[in-house]
């Protein structure tokens, strides 16, 4: 199985437990590793062989959009579900997904987490 990556992706979502910051966006980065088989696309060199990458983010950036969730953990899991749903060539995909300085002197902090098809 091959791994198509997007990394660093910035976004703006409403999430937090607390009542303050389901008044406010906050910033995320995510990061995904999708497993795949690149071996057609490899070979043909035609996009209609591969997973088209920036639909993938399209999908993301939409679900993100219109979501308000309390927990980082929901949110990689609405993450996951959606591309999981979407792209069937996707066998597992991994979401890497943090907050931004929420506190003082930790760059992020996140949450990582791998899903796959029922077999």
């Amino acid at each position: 199985m091959d791994t198509i990556y997007l990394r660093d992706i910035e976004l703006q979502a409403t999430i937090g437990a607390y009542q303050w910051e389901q008044r406010i966006e906050q910033k995320l980065i995510l990061n995904l590793s999708l497993a795949v088989d690149c071996q057609a696309a490899g070979s043909s060199d035609d996009l209609n062989d591969a997973l088209d990458y920036g639909a993938v983010l399209a999908t993301v950036q939409a679900l993100i959009k219109d979501k308000r969730v309390a927990l980082i953990e929901k949110l990689a899991t609405l993450i996951a579900d959606e591309i999981l749903c979407h792209y069937p060539v996707v066998q597992t995909v991994m979401v890497d997904l943090a907050k931004v300085f929420i506190f003082p002197n930790v760059p992020r902090v996140g949450v990582v987490l791998t899903r796959g098809r029922n077999a």
